[in-house]
Parts: structure tokens; sequence; C-alpha cells
């Protein structure tokens, strides 16, 4: 699995450039497995720091690997507010 953020895009302007790299939140730490079943997996990590004047930190984003490669990563789940998250596997 793979963790990264989401943040707020400026809805200010029709222009667009790229992201001065230094206001963007640093990226999570690497996940641990805190506790599986045969369904679940619960993940957490450590929390981004936010930077003054940076970018809207909206959540996190997790992505599985599937292990049909036609599929690759997908999307577990999407904007999670906190650094713990619990994903249900489909049978």
């Amino acid at each position: 699995m793979r963790i990264y953020n989401q943040v707020e895009k400026s809805s200010t302007s029709n222009l667009r450039r790229m992201s001065d790299i230094s206001m963007l939140p640093s990226p999570p730490s690497e996940p641990k497995l805190v506790n599986v079943t045969s369904t679940s997996v619960t993940l957490a990590w450590n929390k981004v720091q936010q930077k003054q004047g940076g970018s809207s930190f909206i959540g996190y984003t997790v992505e599985l690997f599937s292990p049909d490669l036609q599929t690759g990563w997908t999307i577990a789940a999407q904007r999670v507010p906190s650094n713990v998250v619990t994903v249900c596997m489909n049978s």
C-alpha cells in the first residue's frame, strides 16, 4: 500500500501554474500495520507537517497494488482526514 497527501486546489484563478514545491505539505511516513483480519487491514502513519502559508491539507489517499497486472494501483480510500485508516478487502 502507499499513502499520499491531497491538497486543496486554488479556485481563485483560471490560470494554471506549477505549485511552489516548498509550500506543499511534506509526505506522510511509511505506513505501519496496526491490525490485520481476514477482511480488513488497519494502517497508521505519522501526520504531515503543515507549512505556514502552504496549501490547505484536505486528507490522505490510500492506494493498494492489485496482483492483477491489468489493474495495478487502485484507490482504497480518499480524503482520509486522520493518520489511521481501516481498508476493507473484497473477497
